[in-house]
């Protein structure tokens, strides 16, 4: 991989530019702006610049904006020798370039820089016609309350046909409708993951039933021998006194008393001290541990409940990829039938238009409309994100700039797709490093 020089880096064809923070890639996208508008003679307008947030795409704007300013004041004092290196080809006219500088500042207005979102509302609004996409469709800028809907639809239909031990479980996770449609929220709508369950889920429902006859003889025994049981323990002379110190043996049996009546809401950590494992496990050296049913139908009981809870989180993982895959239909038809879509529709529906027959005359409408494009941000890109800029440009002469930090793609939990990114890579044309950190020098 090169260093970027920016006095050469070529103005055509796909390029990725891996920048660390502090190594100047704002400074650089700014120097590429500069070419672009003193080299290739772009307006501002037919400069693509895209970045992930509002509050990046007001400063990166402004970023701009004081480069344009500065370079022409140096102009206009004839100081062009404090200009950058790598701006001097352009100004090899400077009555042409003092031409083009003021020219941009005074559209600057018109800058095409926005965040992904503004762009792919922008080209549906200005290119419904080549999109097949309707022209009016009110925005739900956050879709939470149709997808809050489709959860709650979801959990009466299929969660609440489960068994009371399975919602008990439910419970105890602080899983209810609200924090499932918090859980499945990041995964909506991505059409290029493959949504699946666990391969070889266990059925809950033996093993359940399996457990519960357990549960029940472990009741019986101790209200019938409760006592003999508790004497049993206290009296186990053989056992390791940091384990089963007496001091805390009494709030043991009244927890057993809580969980034996109330059930799986007061489970308690300290139940496998009733187990005959457990008991053999802590006995001191020659010495005999404790023996009661009791203690064995613990040790079945406590290895029952941790078969089942296995499989309940089978069941939940399932469950979630369903309600996955079921929300992804129902809010699609919701949608249509409100003539509503959120900003990730736009990016799918921009994506699905490049894609389908008559793809590549939006193509070239677009690249007509904007004939460069630098994509700053771009770890935190997705492959439908990814998609767009590539079907636009990859295989165009055009130039585009894909600007971003590869250590920053494997945050997932921001959006980011380190394959997305991966993918990017392969596809440039030339590929840039900027690899010194001017923070730090």
């Amino acid at each position: 991989m090169k260093r970027l020089d920016l006095t050469r880096a070529p103005l055509e064809g796909s390029c990725l530019i891996e920048a660390s923070a502090g190594t100047g890639k704002t400074y650089t996208i700014a120097g590429l702006y500069l070419r672009l508008i003193l080299e290739a003679q772009l307006p501002v307008e037919r400069i693509l610049v895209v970045t992930y947030t509002k509050a990046a795409t007001a400063e990166l704007r402004e970023r701009l904006r004081a480069r344009l300013v500065s370079v022409r004041q140096l102009l206009e004092r004839e100081e062009a020798g404090e200009i950058p290196a790598e701006l001097r080809k352009g100004l090899s006219d400077p009555l042409r370039a003092a031409r083009l500088l003021s020219r941009a500042l005074l559209d600057f207005d018109r800058a095409a820089v926005f965040t992904i979102h503004g762009f792919c509302q922008r080209v549906l609004q200005e290119s419904a016609f080549e999109s097949t996409r309707p022209f009016e469709l009110e925005m739900t800028p956050d879709p939470g309350e149709l997808i809050q809907a489709v959860v709650d639809d979801y959990w009466r239909h299929e969660v609440q046909a489960q068994s009371p031990g399975f919602i008990d479980f439910l419970q105890s996770a602080g899983i209810s409708p609200d924090a499932l449609a918090s859980r499945v929220s990041g995964w909506l709508n991505k059409p290029y993951m493959e949504v699946r369950g666990p391969y070889d889920g266990m059925d809950y429902k033996e093993i359940e039933d399996k457990f519960n006859v357990e549960y029940g003889v472990v009741c019986a025994l101790w209200e019938r021998q409760r006592q003999t049981i508790t004497e049993t323990l206290h009296s186990a002379a053989g056992l390791n006194g940091k384990i089963y110190r007496k001091a805390s043996m009494e709030g043991w049996f009244r927890s057993m008393d809580a969980y034996l009546s109330q059930g799986e809401s007061a489970w308690f950590e300290k139940f496998d001290r009733f187990t005959s494992g457990k008991l053999a496990d802590s006995r001191n050296k020659g010495r005999e541990a404790p023996q009661h049913p009791f203690f064995d139908h613990c040790g079945s009981l406590l290895e029952l409940r941790e078969r089942l809870r296995s499989a309940y989180r089978d069941r939940l993982q399932r469950l979630t990829a369903g309600l996955i895959r079921f929300a992804d239909a129902q809010l699609a038809l919701r949608k249509d039938q409100a003539g509503v879509q959120s900003y990730d529709d736009m990016l799918l529906n921009l994506e699905r238009a490049l894609d389908a027959p008559g793809g590549e005359r939006l193509a070239a409408v677009l690249r007509g409309r904007y004939a460069a494009a630098l994509i700053d941000e771009f770890q935190d890109t997705d492959p439908v994100q990814y998609g767009i800029f590539r079907r636009i440009y990859a295989d165009a002469q055009c130039p585009c700039y894909f600007v971003g930090d590869p250590k920053q793609a494997i945050y997932s939990f921001r959006g980011a797709d380190i394959f997305a990114y991966l993918r990017a890579a392969r596809g440039a044309r030339n590929r840039f490093t900027l690899d010194v950190n001017w923070r730090s020098a």
